[in-house]
């Protein structure tokens, strides 16, 4: 099961006949984060729960949409602070307690 895709800033602009700035602005304003942070945080829960039922590494990474592992490594790390192996483990050991 993949993460569905994310609607694309133009799409979004384009259905609220507003200019792609005047939705960053709205959605920071908000939430305080970017459009583009939202999805990343929505990509990485996805694949931090992927991860805690079991789904190998190797495919988390593209079930979450990211195009490389590479980038989804430094995207999960800088979210998490753990890499996803040390998530998994971690995730696998406090299940087993």
């Amino acid at each position: 099961m993949d993460l569905p895709a994310s609607p694309s800033l133009d799409k979004l602009a384009h259905d609220s006949a507003l200019r792609k700035e005047t939705v960053i602005r709205a959605v920071k304003q908000d939430t305080g984060l970017t459009p583009a942070s939202l999805i990343n945080m929505a990509r990485i829960e996805y694949a931090k729960t992927r991860l805690r039922a079991g789904d190998p590494i190797a495919d988390v990474g593209y079930q979450a949409g990211f195009a490389d592992q590479s980038h989804f490594h430094k995207t999960f790390v800088s979210y998490t602070a753990a890499t996803p192996r040390q998530y998994a483990q971690s995730r696998s050991i406090s299940d087993n307690k």
